[in-house]
Parts: C-alpha cells; structure tokens; sequence
C-alpha cells in the first residue's frame, strides 16, 4: 500500500505539473489519457482518479491496516481507508478500526445460485464472503459528528 500510495502520488504531482492550470472539466477530461495504467503498481477507481484531478496528496496509515477475511477462510490484512475502498457500505460503522470489536452474522445474499450458508466472522468480510453476503452485525458504532465513518474515532456502540 504505501508503494501504490507513493506512485498515486507520483501520479498526481506529475498530472499537477501538466495540467494543473486548467479549469476541472478540463483536468477530468484528460485523467484518463494521461495517467500510467499500469495494474501491477495500482488499480484506478473513479473516485482516485478525480482525487488525482482535484490534486490531492495521501500518506500511507498504519491504523488503516486491519485483518479481514477473504472468501471465507483466508485470513489477511485490509487497507481499510475511505480514500482507497469504493462502494464500502455499512462496513465502516460494523468495523470503524481495527480495535472496534464486533461480530458479523453473514448468510449467502439474495438471488445467490449457490445454496444457503451461514458464517460468522470478528472481523471484516470480503463482499464475496459468502456468494455475496449479506451481514447482520451484533454491533453499529456511530461516527463522531462531522467525519467519515472510516476517518472517526470510535464512539459508544450500540446493540442491534
């Protein structure tokens, strides 16, 4: 991650130096033709590409670094930070940082060929969990006032 992080970064200084001093509508049009495409050194989504237009600088957070569990059974470490994860859900108010403690009930999703299947997981599931999960948690933390569920310090938590 702070390699991807550094060449992110890299990326927009150069996109700023080339094109910094046109209008927004104008930088968003040419993102797409000017960054390096390379997959081995990062994976653009649409958000980090209009990050990247806006000019915006990331450093890489320990904190951010929490475990997880991928389809189900493998174990590993999530780079788990707003600036980074598209389409995230409800997963950061389950799991806000890798302190929060929680338990995840997780079923096989809605209109899902495989057939039915129940885990249950402490720590964060990959989407495809389960063919598509869909998760009950035993906990919702709440964000603090004004900040992103992923940026918050933990608040009181409240049973479901």
């Amino acid at each position: 991650m702070a390699r991807m992080i550094d060449f992110y970064n890299a990326e927009s200084a150069r996109f700023q130096q080339a094109h910094g001093h046109l209008d927004k509508k104008a930088r968003d049009a040419l993102v797409d033709g000017f960054i390096d495409t390379d997959s081995a050194q990062i994976s653009w989504t649409r958000s980090l590409k209009a990050e990247l237009s806006k000019g915006r600088q990331f450093i890489f957070e320990a904190a951010s670094l929490i475990p997880s569990l991928y389809r189900p059974f493998t174990k590993q470490w999530l780079y788990f930070n707003r600036r980074f994860n598209e389409y995230v859900f409800l997963m950061p108010r389950i799991f806000p940082d890798a302190a929060a403690e929680n338990l995840v009930i997780c079923l096989t999703g809605l209109g899902e060929t495989a057939g039915f299947s129940c885990l249950i997981s402490s720590d964060v599931p990959n989407f495809h969990f389960i063919a598509g999960s869909q998760c009950f948690p035993l906990y919702l933390y709440e964000a603090a006032e004004g900040t992103e569920a992923l940026d918050a310090p933990e608040t009181p938590k409240q049973d479901l």
